[in-house]
Order: C-alpha cells, then sequence, then structure tokens
C-alpha cells in the first residue's frame, strides 16, 4: 500500500498537468505552441552553441523559455519596447519595466544579473563604454534585449549563477526545472521556500487576478515541454 502511495506521489510530482488540463493547454495554444517549436528549430545550433559554451544544460534553459515562447506576441512586444525606450531609457525602472524580446526578459533582470558575481565568459555582456550615462546604459539595455543571441547567452548566466550557487540544491532534473523556470517567471533566485510557493500559483499565461481555473503555472508549461516534446 505504502509503496502505492509512493508511485502516486511521485507521479503527480513529474506530471503536475492532468490529462484534461494538457488537452485545454494544447487544444487553447496549439498555433502557438507550433509556433514556439518552429523558433527553437530555427535557433537550435545556437542554443547549443552557446549552452556548451558557457557550460549549461540546453534541455533545461529550452524548458525555461517554453513558456514564453508560446505566449510571445509581436505587437505587444513592440507596444512595450516603445514603452520602455520612452520611460525607463529616461527615467529608469521606477517608470517603466516590460518584459521583452522573445524570451520576454525585463530591464531590471538584467540589472540583476549585472550585480552578480562576474565570470570572465559573460563580462562581454555588462561592458559599457567608461564616459556612459546611466542612461546610456539603459539604452543599451534595450537594445540588447531585442538581440535574440544577447537573450540567450543572458539566459545562459542566470542558469550558470544559480548552477553553481549553494544555496540551491536539486534532487533531479524535473525538481530543476520547476525552480529555474519559477525563478525566471517570478524572480525567487534563491529562496527556495518561496519559490516553491510560487511554483504552485497559476498565473500562466495571463497573470495576477484571473480565474486560476483558466490558467496553468508557469513551471507546468516548462515541465509539459520537457515531457511530451523534448522527451515524447
Amino acid at each position: 500500500m505504502k509503496s502505492i502511495i509512493f508511485i502516486l506521489f511521485l507521479l503527480n510530482f513529474i506530471f503536475p498537468l492532468s490529462v484534461e488540463e494538457k488537452d485545454k493547454f494544447i487544444n487553447s495554444f496549439n498555433d502557438d505552441i507550433d509556433r514556439a517549436i518552429e523558433f527553437i528549430d530555427s535557433h537550435r545550433d545556437k542554443i547549443i552553441e552557446i549552452s556548451k559554451d558557457y557550460g549549461i544544460d540546453a534541455n533545461i534553459a529550452l524548458s525555461i523559455i517554453f513558456p514564453e515562447l508560446v505566449r510571445y506576441n509581436h505587437l505587444k512586444d513592440q507596444i512595450e519596447v516603445s514603452a520602455n525606450k520612452l520611460f525607463y531609457i529616461k527615467w529608469g525602472p521606477e517608470y517603466a519595466d516590460f518584459s521583452i524580446g522573445i524570451l520576454q526578459m525585463k530591464p531590471t533582470f538584467i540589472e540583476r544579473l549585472s550585480k552578480t558575481r562576474k565570470r570572465a565568459k559573460y563580462k562581454d555582456l555588462f561592458l559599457y563604454s567608461e564616459n556612459s550615462s546611466k542612461e546610456d546604459v539603459r539604452g543599451i539595455i534595450i537594445d540588447r534585449l531585442q538581440d535574440v543571441e544577447y537573450q540567450l547567452k543572458y539566459l545562459a548566466y542566470f542558469i550558470n549563477i544559480i548552477d553553481t550557487s549553494n544555496e540551491v540544491k536539486f534532487k533531479n532534473d524535473y525538481d530543476k526545472i520547476i525552480y529555474y523556470a519559477t525563478a525566471y517567471n517570478a524572480g525567487s533566485w534563491y529562496n527556495e521556500g518561496n519559490n516553491q510557493k510560487l511554483s504552485k500559483k497559476k498565473t500562466y499565461p495571463y497573470g495576477a487576478n484571473i480565474d486560476e481555473t483558466k490558467q496553468y503555472s508557469y513551471s507546468d508549461i516548462s515541465l509539459y515541454y520537457y515531457q511530451n516534446v523534448l522527451n515524447k
């Protein structure tokens, strides 16, 4: 009896989406899922190259960004890029901090990365001329966030700093994907307790204050990709 309970617990942990939820997700986002997979296929060589260069697992990286690729909207992105250019560059994140680019990264995500410990292979991500003003630096960040290669490198650095942290331990790849996807989406990088709580919040794809029965957790969609697309 104990072994049956354990197996059921394990299945629930590894496959958080029920069959009904999975079918609903596929039916609701079928075209977007196809578009996301096409993006991955067309950038696979670059993704693998960057992953090797920066010493990260490409499959983990892809699982983390898959939810953003599914819900990416080009028109919305262009509007938010414009808002960042108008307000973030001039006055800073207090006035605008929209997620932009195909991987939907906020300017403050890059600012936070820039304040972590530096490694030689990543230093080019945060290099600016000596006479650059704060406004100049913010402008460069917005430009780089519209470049797929830069975003992939920022992602690699994000994964690497948590990979090498002594503060977070992982039991397996499923555990890692849940943690990384939640940290990437919600911003709790090192607090395991807070990250675990956030991983269960169903705010994908429409954000907070929307009926959770119509949504998913971000990490559920990352696991969906890892289990049903990547390893099918």
